[in-house]
């Protein structure tokens, strides 16, 4: 019991810590202003720090919650953007979003 939890603390450092490298990164290089404004603009949109950080996640950690959270936050971001949504359905969007999150975290926490 206790291996289990000390490798789940480990993976949880790694991937916060590869999360905190890569956002100082991140951060350092729109300082120094090393892209066009339409690159800067692209990568440093906030709505892609969750793709980024469930990323890490996924590849960090054996369990992937938190990384499938992130990622499918950051999609749904994505993709309103990209399909532009209407005022109407966006504003149920995060409702329903933490409403689905909530019971996947659930079913989860149910099949241990």
């Amino acid at each position: 019991m206790a291996k289990s939890r000390s490798s789940s603390k480990s993976g949880d450092l790694l991937a916060w810590g590869i999360t905190s490298i890569f956002l100082g990164i991140m951060l350092l290089i729109s300082k120094l202003h090393l892209f066009s404004y339409d690159v800067y603009k692209m990568l440093f949109d906030w709505k892609n720090f969750f793709l980024y950080g469930g990323i890490i996640f996924l590849l960090c950690k054996r369990n992937r919650t938190i990384g499938s959270v992130l990622l499918g936050i950051g999609i749904i971001l994505r993709l309103q953007a990209y399909f532009q949504w209407q005022q109407a359905y966006a504003e149920y969007m995060w409702p329903l979003l933490f409403t689905v999150v909530g019971i996947v975290m659930i079913l989860f926490y149910l099949r241990k």
